[in-house]
């Protein structure tokens, strides 16, 4: 299989089109549903999501919709991806309450695991003030979850460099 180009996909392509299956001889696109083993997702500390959210008046919010649906579309090359989370987020913002958790179980169930998350959560937002806190806490740590799971490792302040005498 050849790409525009003429050349063989690279492994970069792979991985971002969510399409490892054809390092196996699997035909592009009849990969059943598999997901790839490149983990390409950011561990966030959902605290911090809710906190910028705030400081920033909304704005770091939709800066994690977008990051977090193009993250599980490169990995699993399933999904809405960033650009259409962002549009559903700006024009439609309730739709991602729904739409967030539900590709997420749906990361879980490719791999024939019980979606501990699903569309269901978005109601949470209905709950004034408390209500998207809580969502956000689920939402952001389900993902983390799935993340871990898939090698991630959460980062942390740079180690501090020793001292040179």
């Amino acid at each position: 299989m050849r790409n525009r180009s003429g050349l063989e996909p690279s492994d970069h392509e792979l991985r971002i089109y969510g399409q490892l299956d054809y390092l196996f001889g699997v035909p592009l696109g009849e990969g059943g549903g598999k997901v790839s083993d490149v983990a390409v997702g950011k561990i966030r500390n959902p605290w911090r999501v809710v906190l910028l959210s705030i400081v920033t008046l909304g704005i770091y919010a939709l800066y994690w919709q977008y990051a977090s649906f193009k993250e599980m579309k490169e990995y699993s090359g399933g999904g809405i991806g960033g650009g259409l989370g962002l549009l559903f987020a700006i024009l439609l913002g309730i739709v991602n309450a729904f739409l967030l958790p539900s590709e997420i179980g749906h990361l879980y169930a490719k791999e024939g695991k019980m979606q501990p998350i699903s569309g269901v959560t978005g109601f949470w937002v209905f709950l004034p003030i408390v209500g998207g806190i809580v969502w956000v806490l689920k939402t952001q740590g389900r993902l983390n979850d799935y993340w871990t799971a898939h090698g991630v490792v959460a980062s942390s302040a740079p180690a501090p460099s020793p001292a040179s005498d």
